[in-house]
């Protein structure tokens, strides 16, 4: 999320005047901690009836997802320099 969300904003950022972009990061900030509000909350909700091998499942996939993606941007920065 913190490398999607820096990508996201540095590559909007650029087409957005001044004032455009105040209203654009006020929005994604905000959405990130209504997001991360609500998914905490709901796991803190329902931690009990979720099994902890399912749990271990989303914690393994979540991972190999972040893994990948920062591979992937790292093979991308080096074909930039290089």
């Amino acid at each position: 999320a913190l490398i999607d969300g820096t990508m996201m904003l540095g590559a909007s950022r650029g087409t957005l005047t001044f004032a455009e972009s105040i209203f654009f990061i006020i929005g994604v900030v905000s959405a990130s901690f209504i997001w991360d509000m609500g998914m905490t909350t709901a796991f803190n909700v329902f931690r009990h009836k979720i099994p902890d091998k399912l749990l271990l499942w989303i914690n393994l996939i979540s991972g190999i997802i972040v893994v990948v993606y920062g591979i992937f941007l790292f093979v991308e920065g080096g074909k930039q320099l290089f």
